[in-house]
């Protein structure tokens, strides 16, 4: 397998350390006891478990991973505490309240409509949202407050229940 067949896998693996900082570096400054990473950012990274590189999730903090590749290694069920397809998230009548959904990456495994329709979904059960891509409005039940940052030229949003 050549480097480029690794990285031409149509967006699922990532390689770019800025994306990866900006998760480990919310996460430890938050401490969230329940996380929802929607696009699964451990697995898409290699990540063999919750501590690797800039990462430091507590193995008793809930982690749920919604895998749009649907393809993900039997490794990650041991790290993640329950993986859920897009279709199955929508499907799930007992979701928890989550501190941190984690949207990062996905415009390359959610087109616009599934992405809107499933960021409306996600925030519904999370107090704060750590995304790069907004949502298009009309899409969330509220308007929430909205937090800019930026780190290495990429921009991040923090979305809070206002």
């Amino acid at each position: 397998t050549t480097d480029e067949q690794i990285v031409n896998t149509g967006g699922w693996i990532l390689t770019d350390p800025v994306i990866l900082s900006a998760y480990g570096n919310v996460i430890n400054q938050l401490s969230p006891k329940s996380i929802l990473d929607a696009g699964m950012i451990i697995s898409r990274y290699g990540g063999l478990s919750r501590h690797f590189e800039s990462v430091n999730i507590p193995d008793t903090t809930l982690l749920w991973g919604i895998d749009p590749a649907k393809d993900h290694l039997p490794v990650y069920e041991t790290i993640y505490d329950r993986i859920t397809s897009p279709e199955g998230f929508s499907a799930i009548t007992d979701i928890p309240s989550f501190d941190l959904a984690v949207v990062l990456k996905t415009e390359s495994l959610y087109n616009d409509h599934s992405f809107d329709a499933l960021t409306g979904q996600i925030f519904e059960h999370s107090a704060l949202m750590l995304t790069d891509r907004l949502p298009q409005a009309g899409n969330l039940t509220f308007d929430p407050a909205v937090s800019k940052f930026t780190l290495e030229e990429h921009i991040f949003y923090i979305l809070a229940k206002a």
